[in-house]
């Protein structure tokens, strides 16, 4: 006698987590043959639905990055526009000015 009958679980292990060859559950040619056309497509709605959910992904990001893209370009514009009509950036400031001599000013108030 063999292991598998001694130890008392006989034929269920050909089906069970213990089974190593993957077999169909009916003797039936036609409807395993129905069951691997079904398989088959079942596992191209899931990659055909996963190909879709990507796509709405990648649409949405780009999307998304042009309009940040376009919001950055119109602030850097704006921002070119007011600086123009400022002084130029030269380092340099322009203007009058008078040293005040504090001890000369407190005499003055005395």
């Amino acid at each position: 006698m063999n292991d598998r009958h001694r130890s008392g679980h006989g034929n269920q292990s050909r089906y069970g987590a213990a089974s190593r060859a993957f077999t169909f559950p009916t003797t039936n040619p036609l409807l395993n043959g129905v069951m691997v056309v079904l398989g088959f497509l079942a596992l191209g709605a899931a990659m055909l639905l996963g190909l879709v959910v990507l796509a709405v992904f990648l649409v949405s990001l780009f999307v998304l990055a042009g309009v940040v893209g376009l919001r950055l370009w119109w602030l850097r514009r704006k921002l070119g526009k007011r600086q123009q009509g400022t002084t130029p950036r030269s380092g340099v400031i322009e203007g009058e000015y008078r040293v005040v001599d504090l001890e000369e000013r407190r005499r003055e108030r005395r």
